[in-house]
């Protein structure tokens, strides 16, 4: 009796497992009925309807990477023939239409790849490269498909997959506008001021300023002041809009993200208030509150020997402004008439050195800290041989060290090889030149 009972009960096991099992495969045959290649065929599909159902096509600020390169700003718009239209403000051609292709490629994921040279692509030309090592601007032109809503369509980056790519959809005005940016990045480069830029924050009535220094080559603002307020580390990397500027990384004032700065014509800086009483404002400054004091062992230490012009990869350094590549460069690109400028501090002594096809010729000064605070003074200078040195040398000359003020900044970044780079920043001008510690 107890055997037929638990053969029963085993029977029935049976049955109910055979029963179960039978409803999971159910279940499974609904989540697995499409072979691989039919459900990438569909999300493949699914990410080109996405791409091309807006009708004034996707923006998007693409930070590569903001611990030292700023934001460019993309438009797109997409059509179902693999086409799409792009305008970009990396450079001045960035501003004019440009066709090229796409493609929705399995590559590991669902992946948006630009497969034809476009705007995109000025980004990862690894000959062009700001900062360390052949990696160019760091950027992407395959963007891997993560997830979307009505408004936005999240990808990750294919060189750090950890980094979040957006577009976001566009609008008319932002097609029509768009060129409007040019002039706030003119201003930011803006000849009338040296480099110098502050970040001020008010709040409730109290100030504190953050001090950095802008390559407009990176669009980044590289930290002077110590420690590192406002959540930033090395700096900030700024994208700009037809109306302000995008930061990141945000400002951080007591947990309160900033990120979104309009222009104000006004105050002649960018401009973001809370619904409080904080408001942080970007400007440009003539001279700096605070000085990394790394120009101390530079300066006033052992003989020194700054090398810069006369080679491609210094002249391409990323803290170069545009107001000194003009005077020394041709619009070809290549050096002017001066194959090498060397500048040599030893102890509080300065020797600047021109160096070109018809002999070389220098100044000598002594160099004083005025404050204590970075802000030296080229004092007592003189030409060796002043009868020989031609008008040309002497007016680059006056160009760069007319003002008699510099600031001497020792980076952490190097350019091609292994040299020490050291940055010097004229007090009266926008004129800043890298060199080579030779």
């Amino acid at each position: 009796m107890i055997n037929k009972n638990i053969r029963r009960i085993f029977l029935g096991g049976l049955i109910l497992s055979a029963v179960t099992f039978t409803s999971c495969n159910k279940q499974d045959n609904d989540v697995f009925d499409k072979l691989p290649s039919e459900r990438e065929k569909e999300q493949a599909s699914k990410l080109q309807d996405i791409l091309v159902s807006a009708p004034n096509g996707w923006k998007m600020i693409y930070f590569t990477d903001d611990t030292e390169l700023g934001g460019y700003s993309f438009l797109m718009s997409f059509n179902k023939a693999g086409q799409v239209e792009m305008l970009g403000d990396f450079d001045e051609e960035s501003f004019t239409h440009q066709i090229s292709d796409y493609e929705i490629q399995l590559r590991g994921t669902t992946s948006l790849v630009f497969v034809t040279q476009n705007k995109i692509h000025k980004l990862s030309d690894p000959y062009n490269s700001p900062t360390t090592g052949n990696k160019g601007y760091k950027g992407d032109f395959q963007f891997r498909y993560y997830e979307n809503d009505d408004n936005e369509i999240t990808f990750r980056a294919t060189k750090d997959i950890k980094q979040v790519i957006k577009l976001v959809k566009a609008t008319k005005e932002d097609w029509d506008q768009f060129a409007d940016r040019k002039m706030l990045i003119d201003n930011f480069n803006s000849y009338d001021v040296p480099v110098f830029r502050q970040i001020v924050v008010n709040d409730n009535g109290v100030e504190s300023i953050y001090d950095g220094t802008y390559s407009g080559v990176t669009r980044f603002i590289s930290s002077i002041s110590d420690g590192t307020p406002f959540g930033l580390d090395k700096g900030v990397g700024i994208g700009f809009t037809a109306h302000g500027a995008v930061l990141s990384p945000a400002i951080d004032v007591k947990g309160e993200k900033f990120s979104n700065f309009e222009w104000n014509e006004s105050e002649d800086a960018y401009v973001s208030t809370n619904s409080g009483n904080v408001q942080v404002r970007i400007k440009n400054v003539a001279t700096p509150n605070e000085w990394s004091d790394s120009y101390k062992s530079a300066v006033f230490g052992r003989s020194i020997n700054v090398r810069s012009i006369g080679n491609d990869a210094i002249m391409g350094s990323q803290s170069n402004s545009q107001a000194f590549l003009d005077l020394v460069m041709k619009e070809d690109g290549s050096a002017a008439i001066y194959q090498e400028l060397r500048v040599t501090f030893n102890n509080g002594r300065m020797t600047v050195l021109y160096v070109m096809a018809g002999g070389s010729y220098s100044y000598n000064a002594r160099v004083v800290d005025s404050n204590g605070n970075g802000r030296l003074v080229m004092e007592s200078g003189t030409w060796a041989n002043a009868s020989r040195v031609p008008g040309v040398v002497k007016e680059l000359h006056e160009e760069i060290f007319g003002s008699n003020i510099i600031f001497v900044k020792r980076q952490t970044y190097k350019v091609k090889y292994g040299n020490e780079i050291i940055s010097i920043y004229s007090g009266g001008n926008a004129i800043v030149f890298d060199g080579w510690v030779i």
